[in-house]
């Protein structure tokens, strides 16, 4: 039986840029304050603009109660990307991906589309191979408070991220271009 949606806060972190408007999802305990979600968020989204363009903006969050799938705005401070590297149209799909796992064996993931970065021919990034990877695990490691599972349990983060391009946003850009 899949865990309900609805054990953890969720705070949604809206963003946009030349690929899209897209969102983020944070989940936290229930316990967590506002002001300690933002703090932590502010903190991972901190590390996540070196793999966006300064024409990302993350400009929008809120928040979902417990028990509740209606979100509603928070006070944000907007944060731009901060890589030097444009991206090409044919770029707008790709995405990179951090994967984690509580000890139940319950995955969450963070996903971040419209990357502006390269990959190996394996789709992957290692934390030994890349600072901007390694600097966003140590981020969502940090347990103060702690990034969650659906099911409020603290993932254990891969070592690397995951590089590639969503079906999705590929099929919706061979419709413009």
């Amino acid at each position: 039986m899949a865990t309900p949606d609805t054990l953890t806060l969720k705070y949604f972190l809206d963003y946009e840029g030349a690929a899209g408007e897209h969102t983020l999802l944070f989940r936290f305990s229930p316990a967590v304050t506002d002001a300690n979600a933002i703090t932590r968020i502010t903190a991972i989204v901190n590390t996540l603009k070196a793999f966006v363009t300064s024409a990302t903006v993350f400009n929008r969050l809120r928040r979902a109660d417990v028990g509740s799938n209606l979100s509603f705005p928070l006070a944000w401070t907007s944060i731009a990307g901060t890589s030097a590297t444009a991206i090409a149209a044919s770029q707008y799909p790709q995405f990179v991906s951090w994967v984690g796992r509580d000890l139940g064996g319950v995955r969450t993931r963070l996903t971040l589309h419209g990357a502006s970065t390269t990959s190996d021919a394996d789709y992957r990034i290692l934390a030994s191979e890349n600072a901007s990877v390694a600097a966003v695990l140590a981020a969502l490691r940090t347990v103060s408070p702690a990034v969650v599972t659906v099911a409020d349990a603290i993932p254990v983060w891969n070592d690397y991220c995951n590089t590639g391009y969503n079906a999705h946003f590929q099929r919706k850009r061979r419709k413009v271009a």
